[in-house]
């Protein structure tokens, strides 16, 4: 791994100590709840097909990335 990339490496890993208040925190749990509460239902048939549009729409606008 060169330098450059170690150095960002470490900032990232630096910059995800940090600690987080406990409101923020509490804010975090709030939504994840949510999203646990959301996911334990099954997604409905216009969901589904939303979804499927949206797969099927990104299928077609697919970047190639060349260099």
């Amino acid at each position: 791994m060169s330098k450059r990339a170690m150095a960002i490496a470490e900032e990232s890993d630096m910059g995800t100590s940090t600690t987080v208040p406990p409101e923020a925190m509490e804010q975090r749990k709030r939504v994840a709840g949510l999203i646990r509460a959301r996911m334990a239902n099954p997604a409905t048939a216009t969901e589904e097909k939303l979804w499927h549009e949206l797969k099927a729409e990104l299928e077609k606008e697919r970047l190639t990335f060349r260099s």
